[in-house]
C-alpha cells in the first residue's frame, strides 16, 4: 500500500507533538524496521535524522491530480 517516494498527509494524531503534524504533507523515505513505522520527510532539506517515524494509520496517501 505504501510506496517509497509516495506523498502522504498526516491525519488523526492526538499527541501534543502529533497534533502539530496533522495536515502536513510529506514523502515516505523508508520503513523503520525496529518500530515498524514509516519514515516521513516533510522538508527536502531535512537530514534522515530529522525524518518523522509515524504509524501508517496516521497517514493517508495523497493522490496526484495531474
Amino acid at each position: 500500500e505504501w510506496s517509497l517516494g509516495g506523498a502522504v498527509v498526516v491525519t488523526g494524531l492526538v499527541s501534543e507533538t502529533g497534533k502539530g503534524l496533522n495536515g502536513r504533507v510529506g514523502v515516505i523515505k523508508g520503513m523503520d524496521e525496529n518500530s515498524g513505522r514509516l519514515m516521513v520527510c516533510f522538508d527536502p532539506s531535512d537530514s534522515p535524522d530529522q525524518w518523522k517515524k509515524l504509524k501508517s494509520d496516521g497517514l493517508r496517501s495523497v493522490n496526484s491530480c495531474c
